[in-house]
């Protein structure tokens, strides 16, 4: 099962969404051009992340379901099943926020099969609020966005039989963007958005490609 889930909107507690970035500074595969990453927080008591949780957990239990059937060994769910978790702050203490982390490998070099030894690559496609595909600058926290993820069941490394969901990254609208530079991170300042007038135009707009 391969489906496309949008979140709600929300605000970017971190992003690497224009430039990927290798973890811990070092290639974890030959040719890796590192990943692209989102944490976004949302707002538990909107009905939108309602929704948004009860469709992530149907799918996670379909993916989970499809993957258990295939498999010999009895799986079981792992703790933080789902990348949706409370959010807290430096002292380890709750924010009354959600986090949702998603997240895309931005290339490599095939490993096996027909196009092994083949370069690849791949991005994190960003429409403006009219729905039409747009190049940003470095984005940073606090950019106001919905993202366009794909759930996908994985075996958690190091486990016999624990099973996870991770979120592929697939594209974003960007409602209200924050830069990285100072130069830049004013223009938008005490701008607003309507969440809801934009939500329609960025399915519609992503529907349209395989981003």
């Amino acid at each position: 099962m391969t489906q496309q889930v949008y979140t709600p909107p929300g605000n970017a507690a971190w992003c690497d969404l224009v430039n990927p970035r290798l973890f811990q500074d070092k290639a974890r595969w030959e040719g890796d051009k590192g990943r692209y990453s989102l944490t976004l927080q949302l707002d538990p008591d909107s009905p939108k992340t309602v929704e948004f949780r009860q469709r992530m957990e149907a799918a996670g239990d379909e993916l989970f379901q499809e993957m258990d059937a295939q498999e010999k060994k009895k799986l079981i769910k792992a703790n933080g099943f789902l990348p949706i978790e409370e959010e807290e702050d430096e002292n380890g203490d709750p924010t009354g926020l959600l986090i949702v982390k998603a997240s895309r490998n931005a290339g490599g070099i095939t490993q096996n099969g027909p196009r092994k030894g083949k370069e690849w690559s791949r991005n994190v496609t960003l429409f403006d609020t009219e729905g039409q595909q747009k190049e940003f600058n470095d984005l940073g926290r606090g950019t106001r966005l919905i993202a366009c993820v794909t759930p996908q069941a994985y075996r958690v490394p190091g486990s016999k039989n624990e099973v996870r969901v991770k979120l592929e990254l697939r594209s974003a609208m960007i409602l209200r963007p924050e830069y990285r530079s100072n130069d830049e991170g004013s223009d938008f300042k005490g701008f607003q958005v309507d969440d809801e007038e934009f939500s329609s135009n960025f399915e519609a707009a992503s529907a349209d490609g395989d981003y």
